[in-house]
């Protein structure tokens, strides 16, 4: 299933200015925020369909569509989040601190807490605040460390604002003066001979 538009997470701005028509969002580098977050806060607003990382950080973003391991072949895995949620029998909320207790890229993990005993316990307790409250408080299963810090991860997820951030061929048509550059670009940078990437140009434009 082919979905465009869709962004890819880039964090800082690349050596060369002009877009290889992927429709790459770039961060700012004198903002202290995460190209996710661009990428994220870009589907929530309705200006992408999806966003290709092999983050998977980027589902308790929001994003509604995230596709990974695109570099494995002519095939791709596609996450649908509301299937995801559906399936799991979470709401949104649940799955974002079901995800920090897994694992982010925000904050640490509880230790010898597993994603297994994670999605139980959320289906319990509903929320990160109980599990603490009845699984290392009261019955002193875990050791909570110091440097969890769950309530500054979920804002971080849930609440984030980007509004100042860069768009490289927002319009998505393909920049014809540069084709000469971009096919050495891409012939210098990937294994696809050039038969295969004007082929593949062609299917996306």
């Amino acid at each position: 299933t082919a979905i465009y538009p869709f962004f890819q997470a880039e964090d800082g701005i690349r050596d060369r200015s002009p877009s290889r028509g992927l429709g790459d969002v770039y961060k700012r580098q004198e903002h202290n925020c995460e190209a996710d977050l661009v990428c994220a806060y870009l589907f929530k607003e309705g200006k992408v369909k999806g966003c290709i990382s092999n983050d998977m950080d980027f589902l308790p973003l929001g994003v509604g569509v995230l596709i990974r391991n695109y570099n494995l072949g002519d095939m791709v895995d596609i996450y649908n989040l509301d299937t995801i949620i559906e399936d799991s029998g979470m709401n949104y909320d649940e799955f974002v601190d079901f995800c920090i207790l897994c694992g982010c890229d925000y904050t640490c993990t509880i230790p010898r807490l597993g994603f297994i005993t994670a999605y139980k316990s959320i289906l319990k307790y509903k929320n990160i605040e109980a599990i603490i409250e009845n699984l290392c408080v009261r019955e002193k299963k875990y050791k909570l460390p110091e440097a969890f810090n769950f309530i500054s991860a979920r804002k971080l997820i849930k609440d984030t604002k980007v509004e100042d951030y860069k768009i490289n061929n927002s319009d998505f048509k393909r920049n014809l003066d540069n084709e000469k550059v971009d096919m050495e670009f891409l012939l210098n940078n990937t294994k696809f001979s050039e038969v295969q990437i004007s082929n593949r140009l062609k299917v996306i434009y």
